[in-house]
């Protein structure tokens, strides 16, 4: 039901942006054009985003159990794997701890 909610409100944005190029077309400057073309582009990616989304979740898990991931584990890796571009840059990285619900996060494959 979210999924048709989504889709029905990125139709109208489609909608509503192809009704205003038309209307307004010649007198648009070229930004408002650029405007109307990242409306289009980023609609675009949304549908097909929710169409993944909605795949996804039909997906039959079947026998498969959840799983947790130690975030704590995930931000120390991702901050390995980054520490070159962090010293570049001197970046100072900072996180607030996770709550005990976040810790784990629950997935399944």
């Amino acid at each position: 039901m979210a999924a048709h909610n989504l889709r029905e409100s990125l139709r109208d944005v489609v909608s509503f942006s192809q009704l205003m190029a038309e209307t307004y077309a010649g007198r648009l400057d070229s930004d408002a054009g650029v405007f109307l073309d990242r409306i289009r582009e980023g609609t675009a990616s949304m549908q097909s985003l929710l169409v993944d989304v909605v795949d996804y979740w039909a997906t039959d898990t079947g026998d498969r159990q959840p799983y947790g991931t130690d975030m704590e584990a995930v931000l120390r890796q991702a901050l390995l794997v980054t520490d070159k571009q962090i010293t570049e840059r001197s970046a100072i990285i900072t996180h607030d701890p996770f709550a005990a619900g976040e810790r784990r996060l629950r997935h399944t494959d």
